[in-house]
């Protein structure tokens, strides 16, 4: 599977050329994350045992965004570019935040056209490519309990390949607005933010 900045890496490099130093820090990358999947389970089991149960009600914003991410990440496994786009809308707006090589941020909108001509892109280029969904979280986006209409899901990845001969490891939190529009849902709105 990949995650969305793996999706954006062609068009975030034509745009940021800088934020990507190739194998420059891989080492202290390494080191930093050898504790990070351990660290990040016995928090998310910590929150789980936070959440107390509410109403029960038919709608599952955490089973809904769970299930349209795996449909995501089995597209993009099988190199399936329209299915892919397939799950998202027309308008979709992305938005990504990437960091420099000196530290600071460029916040980026990507139209859908950038958006699909960069998926093609990544389907082409990419190689040896592991992803890991450390959590995902999702909530209504409406205050009534039953409104499944629009939900906001949020997931931190890890992810890592060769991108045009380059390695590359990123780590980014993705957040989604997911919306049911004629029996589908579809993201809205889409944003990968570089941690």
């Amino acid at each position: 599977t990949r995650a969305l900045m793996s999706l954006l890496l062609p068009v975030l490099l034509d745009k940021v050329p800088d934020f990507y130093v190739a194998g420059q820090f891989d080492g202290e990358m390494d080191q930093d994350s050898a504790n990070a999947e351990d660290t990040s389970i016995k928090a998310l089991k910590e929150k789980q045992e936070r959440v107390t149960s509410t109403a029960a009600s038919d709608c599952k914003p955490d089973k809904i965004a769970k299930a349209w991410l795996s449909k995501l990440d089995k597209a993009i496994a099988r190199r399936d570019g329209a299915a892919i786009l397939a799950g998202f809308a027309p308008d979709v707006r992305i938005r990504a935040s990437v960091k420099n090589a000196d530290g600071s941020a460029s916040n980026l909108e990507i139209s859908r056209d950038e958006f699909v001509a960069s998926t093609l892109t990544a389907m082409g280029e990419l190689k040896n490519f592991k992803q890991r969904r450390i959590s995902i979280e999702a909530t209504m986006a409406n205050s009534s309990p039953n409104d499944c209409h629009q939900i906001r899901a949020s997931s931190l990845v890890v992810e890592q390949g060769v991108m045009g001969k380059k390695p590359y490891r990123l780590e980014s939190k993705e957040n989604y607005l997911l919306e049911f529009r004629s029996g589908s849902c579809l993201a809205t709105e889409a944003e990968t933010v570089q941690q």
